[in-house]
């Protein structure tokens, strides 16, 4: 039997359109794999196997009837614990909300199991999805972290438990733990997932994000996950899609390369920076063109402006709780409350309009490059 747990959903899309791999097996496949890590990363929050296995019935005697089908069709994914599923606890990784059932799905949750996509489980979030150290381990080096906030998604994904999973980001939560479990993270721009049905740890800011084995794998996701939805005010009307396009590079490409500098240089443990470099190297002995930024200055303005938006927003969108049960917040969620309620409102709008004139210096900055790194 074709191990699925080890393929890219492309890989496995196409073994069940050929009808070479059953989504039944598939599902197993991931299951044997949960099985096999679980107790030693705790990466899921809990595994529907009673129900992942009854919908792969149904989708395999949908492969036998018909070829109108999605190739999202059969392809397990894990859900982060702050996206409704409806009858399945979210708990956003609080004791608050350990017996909160929901009655209906996240837009994007609905939008991936109309395309026939499997729910295996909900994955392991920070609380709220701040930044609390995860409980989740690294599966590369158990001393290190796995990232955080979406760092069940990632671990899923890197260890074969699950296809693909959702992650959300506010200030690095999707892209910083694919990092650093060697996978695909995607945060596409602000508005274009619909966040109803999400737990917010910053409205503003707050961005639906998918992990992936690769970037094909993330465009195919997303092409599914994608929807105007009038019950998110921020979710947008443009419509974007990456489906059907070829996205690997053509081998006459010359990208001109924008490599930042100053304060992540400063910031970085040498190891990681010589890694960089040598990305960049490769890159420029490939035929792309080298051009160095240092926007120090903007980006510790942004940095602060964020800290005040993020912890501003958060405190208001959990003021009614912590004033009931302070006590069952972690010290970290505290302190992001406690420190939101001390910012005024015009902290919050003078944050607002530093990030309106970074938008446009970045703007500024990307119109002179084809890749920033």
């Amino acid at each position: 039997m074709t191990q699925s747990a080890d393929l890219t959903l492309g890989a496995i899309s196409n073994l069940i359109q050929q009808k070479e791999l059953s989504v039944t097996e598939v599902v197993n496949n991931y299951l044997d794999r949960i099985k096999q890590f679980e107790s030693t990363l705790k990466a899921w929050v809990s595994v529907d196997e009673e129900n992942a296995l009854a919908k792969a019935s149904v989708l395999d005697k949908a492969v036998r009837g018909d070829n109108n089908r999605s190739l999202l069709h059969g392809i397990p994914f894990g859900v982060k614990d702050i996206f409704w599923v409806k009858d399945s606890v979210t708990s956003a990784g609080s004791p608050i909300y350990r017996d909160f059932v929901p009655r209906q799905h996240a837009t994007v949750v609905g939008n991936l199991l109309s395309a026939g996509a499997v729910f295996l489980g909900k994955t392991v979030t920070t609380e709220f999805a701040t930044g609390d150290p995860p409980q989740t381990v690294n599966p590369w080096n158990p001393l290190h972290t796995p990232g955080g906030s979406s760092s069940g998604s990632a671990v899923a994904v890197s260890t074969g438990m699950c296809s693909f999973a959702l992650g959300s980001q506010t200030s690095g939560s999707v892209l910083r733990p694919a990092s650093y479990n060697g996978i695909v993270g995607f945060k596409p721009t602000f508005g274009l997932l619909s966040k109803f049905g999400m737990f917010s740890a910053s409205w503003s800011m707050d961005t639906v994000g998918v992990l992936c084995r690769s970037v094909q794998d993330s465009s195919y996701a997303f092409h599914y996950m994608a929807s105007h939805d009038q019950r998110d005010p921020s979710s947008s009307a443009k419509h974007v899609t990456l489906a059907g396009k070829d996205i690997t590079a053509p081998d006459n490409l010359r990208p001109r390369l924008g490599v930042v500098k100053g304060m992540f240089k400063d910031a970085s443990d040498h190891i990681a920076w010589a890694n960089f470099e040598s990305v960049v190297q490769k890159a420029a002995k490939n035929g792309a063109t080298v051009i160095e930024f240092d926007p120090s200055d903007i980006f510790e303005r942004a940095r602060m402006a964020q800290y005040i938006i993020q912890r501003s927003e958060f405190a208001s969108y959990q003021e009614e709780n912590y004033n009931k049960w302070p006590h069952l917040y972690s010290p970290v969620s505290r302190s992001w409350v406690e420190h939101g309620k001390v910012f005024t409102g015009v902290d919050y709008i003078n944050a607002q309009r530093i990030r309106s004139l970074f938008i446009e210096e970045m703007r500024s900055f990307l119109s002179q490059v084809d890749v920033l790194l």
